[in-house]
């Protein structure tokens, strides 16, 4: 199952990114080996693929990810399940422009339709 398999690296993905550990970029880059047509596990690829730019350091590659992440649905306050708390663990992170903006604006977004109704999230280490 194509969709299953990039939700599991996904997530394998950003356990990496979020201990910081130097396997992140191997894993992102093994979520291009797999292209669903759903688009909740693309979203959720751009989203990762996002996170690695941030700690990177690279703010328009983020950006464009992010920017990706959001136009996968025609109705872009459509969001895949666990994209709400992505964004609002995004928001507490270090971004600079344009992906700061982004994530700042979707977020708000998010709130306002209550498809999320805290951004209170376990960011760690």
């Amino acid at each position: 199952d194509p969709w299953g398999d990039l939700e599991t690296r996904c997530l394998i993905a950003q356990v990496s990114l979020a201990r910081n550990e130097r396997t992140a970029r191997e894993l992102v880059k093994q979520l291009d080996e797999i292209e669903p047509d759903e688009a909740e596990p693309r979203q959720h690829r751009y989203l990762t693929r996002a996170w690695l730019y941030q700690r990177e350091e690279k703010w328009e590659e983020a950006g464009r990810e992010l920017q990706l992440a959001r136009a996968v649905y025609p109705d872009r306050m459509r969001a895949g399940d666990h994209t709400p708390q992505l964004i609002a663990r995004f928001h507490e992170m270090t971004w600079e422009a344009p992906a700061r903006g982004l994530i700042d604006d979707w977020l708000d977004d998010i709130e306002s339709t209550n498809n999320f109704q805290s951004t209170e999230v376990f960011v760690g280490t």
